[in-house]
């Protein structure tokens, strides 16, 4: 239902930033694949070794660190406004 409400969308609807965690309705469905992902390995490995934990956390780790930054940037750059936007009334 998820993909089939997405698929109404157009590019700019698509891409558009909303403000979230994950900007994006497209930032949103990667992060949700990528999760789904990793959910899927996870049961499908009876145990995971330690080289599949490592090789796993270095794989996600430049995304969530991107991610993380790109959230606090938001943030600081949505408090600014809020600032300035009260220092003009």
């Amino acid at each position: 239902m998820v993909l089939q409400a997405a698929s109404t969308l157009n590019a700019e609807e698509f891409t558009r930033d909303l403000g979230g965690s994950f900007s994006s309705v497209r930032d949103t469905l990667v992060h949700i694949v990528g999760v789904e992902r990793g959910w899927l390995t996870c049961w499908k490995e009876p145990s995971p070794s330690s080289t599949f934990v490592k090789d796993y956390w270095h794989a996600t780790t430049p995304y969530l660190i991107r991610m993380r930054l790109l959230t606090s940037l938001r943030c600081s750059q949505s408090g600014r406004k809020s600032r300035e936007n009260k220092s003009s009334l």
